[in-house]
């Protein structure tokens, strides 16, 4: 992601927070009549929001293959990145992110350990991108520092909502009982799957 991407991503953000701030006190006071956590409920969203973004994201993805198939992979190849490679990772997300948005829509045990293991590997993942692929931020066009940093909000974002899935309050909600020894395991699963994924991927696209 380049630093125009992302401010403009910052930009975007900024302004739809400032509009969802003009109706947020009617939403939250709605989700808690609904007798809905309100943060599992933006969770949720947030889920749903990263899922049909991806969706829409390899539509687009799989018409230019269709069309550039050859040309792509000599343009992506000084990246080690292959369209079966990206493609292969937006399906993941896009099924982990859908499978979580609508477990903790419904506020389900099953969908909060989707929610957790997607999450997890999704951090995981980052802070394995910082170890594996450093040496692509040049060739993307990004300081180094810059590259670093992205993923490690990532990381921290995805640490803070794992904190807060794993209160006894919304685990509770979601009828999950879990020891602290599964709690700790669920998580170890989730980071072991995110680094061994994105060393297969990086594999893959060799």
């Amino acid at each position: 992601m380049s630093i125009a991407t992302t401010l403009l991503i910052f930009i975007v953000g900024g302004l739809i927070g400032t509009l969802l701030s003009r109706v947020g006190g009617n939403l939250f006071y709605r989700i808690r009549r609904s007798g809905r956590l309100v943060g599992l409920t933006l969770i949720s969203l947030y889920e749903w929001f990263v899922g049909i973004f991806f969706s829409l994201l390899t539509a687009m993805v799989v018409v230019m293959i269709a069309l550039r198939y050859d040309e792509l992979r000599a343009l992506w190849a000084p990246f080690k990145v292959t369209p079966e490679k990206m493609l292969a990772e937006l399906f993941i997300v896009i099924v982990l992110a859908f499978m979580a948005a609508i477990g903790l829509w419904r506020a389900t045990a099953w969908g909060w350990n989707i929610a957790a293991f997607a999450i997890s590997l999704a951090a995981a993942r980052n802070l394995a991108i910082m170890v594996f692929s450093r040496h692509l931020a040049p060739q993307l066009g990004q300081p180094e520092p810059f590259y670093i940093a992205q993923h490690l909000i990532r990381c921290l974002v995805g640490l803070l909502i794992l904190v807060y899935l794993f209160r006894p309050r919304v685990m509770l909600h979601c009828g999950v009982h879990d020891s602290r020894l599964d709690r700790i395991k669920k998580i170890v699963s989730g980071v072991v799957s995110g680094f061994a994924l994105q060393w297969l991927l990086q594999r893959f696209g060799n």
